[in-house]
């Protein structure tokens, strides 16, 4: 049986409210999600969701805008912050997985609207993914532009970041199956921190598109 929702009984009555409601996003998706069961898992009635955040699309664009926001800053400032373009990579591999490492719940709920083509996800929500991948432009266009990294098309690069970061997420149960049925001496090792792949992302990444 999959865990329930829980909340932080420290936190405040708007903050369980988006607890609840990533969670219960993250396990059913948003057609499946129903508000009175987040009211239930945040220990609130129905009516105050409504009031504090709305109906289930406006609480679907606070979790994501809690989710995007936060990451769209942390990417915007702090790998500006790095010397060169090889650091800023870097910089911005490992704030993407310590993001994803700190709201596991992250992947499922964007794995979920890839799949179904973004069908619910909110033009706020695209507006700070837009962000990130300028972000990620703008770094690729100044390694290209000093000669550290050779010409790529940034799209590609910015799936193989992302996807490989959400996919090792989410399919962690797969990968355990998996691990079970692998001929002896082929199951490779795998990554037990966010820091361990970040860091082979960035290794893979980097020798990709050095020039």
């Amino acid at each position: 049986m999959a865990a329930q929702p829980q909340s932080d009984p420290k936190a405040s009555t708007g903050d369980c409210i988006l607890q609840a409601a990533t969670q219960e996003f993250a396990r059913k998706g948003f057609d499946g999600a129903r508000v009175d069961e987040i009211a239930h898992y945040a220990r609130v009635n129905k009516a105050t969701i409504y009031y504090r955040i709305g109906d289930k699309e406006a609480l679907y664009e606070a979790v994501l805008a809690q989710i995007h926001s936060q990451l769209a800053d942390r990417l915007a400032n702090e790998t500006v912050a790095q010397d060169n373009p090889r650091d800023q990579l870097r910089r911005y591999i490992e704030i993407f997985a310590q993001e994803v490492d700190a709201q596991p719940f992250t992947s499922a709920i964007m794995m979920r609207e890839v799949a179904s083509g973004g069908s619910h996800l909110p033009d706020s929500a695209l507006g700070h993914m837009a962000r990130n991948f300028g972000t990620l432009h703008g770094i690729l266009e100044r390694g290209m532009a000093v000669g550290v990294f050779r010409k790529v098309n940034p799209i590609a690069i910015h799936r193989l970041i992302i996807g490989s970061i959400l996919l090792h997420t989410t399919d962690a149960p797969i990968r355990q199956r998996l691990a079970t049925q692998m001929p002896a001496g082929t199951a490779a090792e795998d990554f037990t921190t966010h820091q361990e792949l970040s860091q082979e992302v960035n290794s893979l990444v980097q020798a990709a598109i050095s020039a």
